[in-house]
């Protein structure tokens, strides 16, 4: 039963039951990764005194980037100089760019970011400053670059090429390099995985899955991850510790402090001391959310919720997106959390209903995903959308996999779903199973995860976590120490 239920499962979602052992293919069909990398390791490399410089991106995806470049360009003898924006703020700006002038650099890669960045990188340029882009955002280039002093690598360049993290195109334009050098680089793949969860990459391509397995094979092996607690899932792993984090030092402030812990992952002295550290950091960022809450007016519309205040844009910028998270899993309708500086409006938007789009129809300007992105508006727009708004589209549904009596489903079926929704994400959708109860099958199970009472199964009446008590239930399964657990969607 399993084995014909896994390949149904599969075949539905476009992939092979050996897909998720698969290797990656060797090379890429990318002739600019191998120029740019011959010209790196010309002029920087194997070249004496060269000050580079690196601009980590403010996300985890940015700081393992940062981290794989410098880590290598250091085995190699070249000192990096690291950098990073404050308050969440991406790419090439002003102030980077005096810093870069006044610390006299040669060369600059920008991780993560920096695509359509081309006033700046000509800027930097006419300053006798190259620069390299390895990245992944899609971008307009509104400017003509200069081909022998700046180079931008991003994988939306074609669309033949991998859509990978920004750290799978920094690990691939460093693979480049060492198959030259004849250097060893694998250890960074665990990296580049954690960076495909973090970053929401694309799972039905095969090569993002294969670096979430070496992160989940790897773990045991690096000081900074074994100071985490162990789920049994890998994605909870990384979900509920690594990355929150790592996130949550760049959020309250601490970007400096997310790239020296990131940078020392060796040094005992610094990991024994990581557990009170994330404690202190996920403090800071709880007292930072709390303070937007208390300090902030909450209007719950029919259609949406608001939570607005003024002058504290730096405060809202980091940690903004969180707050309306934690609003939308409240309300369970669209979240705008926007700061007043003048007269415009600043935050994010989180929705399970209407997307950017719409939002652009009402005058804002929206920058990111369909229904997690940054958003600005004019006052006089938001008081207009906020008098007249009306959604009249679907609220996003679960889409169930199967529906299943209580009981029906062995345990090694449910291992196997669960080790399938080690993999799922983005356009690989997860398992989502709907338990409806039936007398006969139905077996008393007083605890099904490591969470009590999560979802109890008792007299053929399902309870979950909430005590409401149901004929049916929608859950996802993944695994647990000891085999699998059950999560309601």
């Amino acid at each position: 039963m399993s084995k014909k239920l896994m390949e149904k499962i599969y075949k539905k979602s476009g992939i092979d039951v050996k897909s998720l052992k698969k290797e990656r293919d060797k090379y890429l069909d990318w002739s600019e990764l191998e120029e740019v990398a011959n010209i790196v390791i010309e002029n920087v490399i194997i070249k004496e005194d060269v000050k580079v410089g690196i601009l980590y991106d403010v996300d985890v995806d940015g700081l393992f980037s940062g981290y794989i470049l410098e880590d290598y360009f250091e085995r190699n003898q070249i000192e990096v100089k690291r950098y990073m924006n404050k308050n969440k703020q991406h790419g090439l700006n002003k102030e980077n760019l005096k810093k870069f002038i006044l610390d006299k650099l040669d060369w600059v890669f920008v991780v993560d970011a920096g695509s359509g960045d081309g006033k700046y990188i000509n800027f930097l340029n006419k300053k006798g400053i190259n620069v390299v882009v390895l990245d992944h955002h899609p971008y307009e280039q509104t400017v003509k670059l200069n081909d022998e002093k700046s180079w931008i690598l991003n994988v939306t360049d074609k669309p033949e090429l991998p859509r990978l993290s920004g750290c799978g195109v920094v690990y691939r334009f460093i693979e480049k390099m060492a198959e030259s050098l004849g250097d060893i680089v694998g250890q960074y793949e665990k990296f580049v995985g954690i960076t495909v969860l973090s970053d929401m990459c694309d799972m039905s391509v095969p090569e993002n899955r294969y670096y979430v397995k070496r992160a989940y094979e790897e773990y045991r092996g690096n000081r900074f991850l074994q100071q985490f607690r162990f789920y049994g899932s890998g994605r909870s792993f990384y979900s509920f510790g690594v990355i929150p984090y790592l996130n949550a030092c760049i959020r309250v402030g601490e970007e400096r402090h997310a790239m020296e812990m990131i940078n020392n992952m060796n040094n005992a002295a610094k990991m024994n001391k990581l557990e009170r550290d994330r404690n202190r950091v996920i403090t800071k960022q709880r007292k930072m959310v709390d303070e937007i809450l208390e300090k902030s007016k909450l209007y719950k519309l029919e259609d949406v919720v608001l939570l607005l205040r003024r002058d504290n844009e730096d405060t809202l910028r980091t940690v903004g997106g969180l707050v309306a998270n934690q609003l939308l899993g409240k309300y369970q309708k669209p979240v705008l959390v926007l700061n007043r500086t003048g007269d415009v409006w600043k935050g994010s938007l989180r929705s399970n209903t209407f997307k950017k789009s719409d939002l652009k129809e009402c005058g804002f300007d929206a920058q990111g995903h369909d229904y997690a992105c940054g958003i600005e508006v004019l006052n006089e727009d938001l008081v207009s959308f906020m008098k007249n708004f009306k959604y009249t589209g679907e609220k996003l549904k679960t889409k169930v996999t199967f529906t299943v009596p209580l009981g029906k489903l062995p345990d090694k079926v449910w291992e196997d779903l669960a080790m399938f929704n080690e993999f799922a994400g983005t356009n690989m959708p997860s398992i989502k199973v709907r338990l409806k109860e039936t007398i006969e099958d139905a077996r008393h199970i007083d605890e099904v995860s490591n969470k009590k009472n999560d979802i109890v199964f008792k007299e053929a009446v399902i309870t979950d976590f909430t005590r409401k008590e149901e004929s049916e239930i929608i859950v996802e399964p993944i695994l647990s120490k000891n085999s699998y657990q059950l999560i309601r969607v």
